[in-house]
């Protein structure tokens, strides 16, 4: 997200399943080191299967058997977290560490399940997941609210602003992904290129779009609606204007005469 072909540099590592059945976690460092390396092989998985569902390309034996092994090594350390807090008498800091771990976990689970897919309602099935994560994103919210005497506006590590717009995004439950809107309107801290101001801005308008349509007995939005991809331009203007690429389901394999996926461009304003 936002960085380089870091596969093509170097090789990401990813721990098996076996191994973390085998060897348990012992401390804070080693599950934020293994839930990491699962969120960065997670992410390239599923931007290299994303190339060959918008072009709709035949998906093989190889990306489906990888997208499993990937689910089953997510599981298997989320099995191990959940001992680790067990076995150990954990600091009320070390806490707030591990939801933030569950955050990133619930987000890359969701996404990896449905990422083969072009339609949306697959993510639809994992609205527990979904409140689970509002639930420790709010936990290391309170938590940095109530120990900061001096807010501090970035940071480098990557903890909750993605996975919050990833469930205003991707969750279409109108209660939870308003709540995953409202966190980001708290203004968690910048989280690398993720400002969480831009991205509620962003959020809102995606639950515009997708809600102009929606089924009557649920009042989730209808599938016509729905958004395959929500792109943000990283550059802004002098006036808090960025540029936002929206793609309809509907929209998933037009492409124009340059051979580009056709979208819908948008200029929105912090």
């Amino acid at each position: 997200m936002f960085g380089e072909k870091l596969e093509e540099v170097i090789e990401l590592p990813c721990p098996s399943p076996i191994y973390l059945r085998r060897q348990p976690i012992t401390n804070i460092y080693e599950a934020q080191c293994s839930c990491h390396e699962l969120r960065n092989a997670s992410l390239l998985f599923i931007r290299q299967i994303g190339f060959s569902v918008v072009r709709r390309l035949h998906l093989t034996t190889e990306h489906l058997r990888h997208q499993s092994y990937l689910l089953e090594s997510q599981a298997a350390w989320y099995q191990a977290l959940h001992a680790f807090e067990q076995s150990q008498n954990v600091s009320k800091a070390d806490n707030v560490i591990i939801s933030s771990l569950k955050v990133t976990y619930f987000a890359i689970h969701t996404w990896t399940a449905c990422a083969a897919s072009i339609s949306q309602t697959p993510f639809d099935a994992h609205l527990s997941q979904f409140r689970s994560l509002l639930y420790h994103a709010k936990t290391v919210l309170d938590s940095t609210s109530s120990t900061s005497t001096a807010p501090t506006k970035f940071a480098f590590e990557i903890s909750i602003v993605p996975a919050l717009f990833h469930a205003a995004a991707r969750c279409r439950c109108p209660q939870t992904r308003r709540q995953a809107v409202a966190l980001l309107a708290l203004q968690p801290v910048r989280e690398g290129l993720w400002d969480a101001q831009q991205y509620g801005v962003v959020a809102k308008r995606v639950i515009e779009i997708e809600e102009q349509s929606v089924d009557p007995a649920t009042g989730w939005p209808a599938e016509q609606t729905r958004l395959y991809a929500t792109v943000v331009n990283g550059d802004m203007d002098c006036h808090g204007g960025f540029s936002v690429y929206f793609l309809p389901v509907r929209w998933v394999g037009e492409f124009d005469d340059g051979g580009q996926q056709v979208t819908m461009h948008e200029h929105l304003i912090m």
